[in-house]
């Protein structure tokens, strides 16, 4: 299980916010932050093969509510030969 969370600097935020008033719409969301948790989970099946599978869920994806949350769903397998 990992998380990570990223705050977007104030004056990002300051920056957007002043140019949304010379020209209203130029961000549709202010950047504030963003953050990922993830679980995963490596499973060796033989001596000579192994599978992970991770589960990531993004938070404000891009620092903005104007985009969605979103999922990602991760098979990766390993064959030693």
């Amino acid at each position: 299980v990992a998380a990570s969370y990223l705050k977007m600097s104030d004056d990002i935020a300051d920056g957007q916010r002043m140019v949304n008033t010379a020209a209203p719409g130029t961000f549709a969301g202010i950047l504030d932050y963003e953050a990922v948790v993830e679980v995963t989970y490596k499973a060796q099946m033989t001596a000579w093969w192994t599978v992970q599978t991770s589960v990531q869920r993004a938070i404000h994806p891009g620092g903005s509510d104007a985009n969605p949350d979103s999922w990602a769903f991760i098979i990766a397998s390993t064959v030693r030969f």
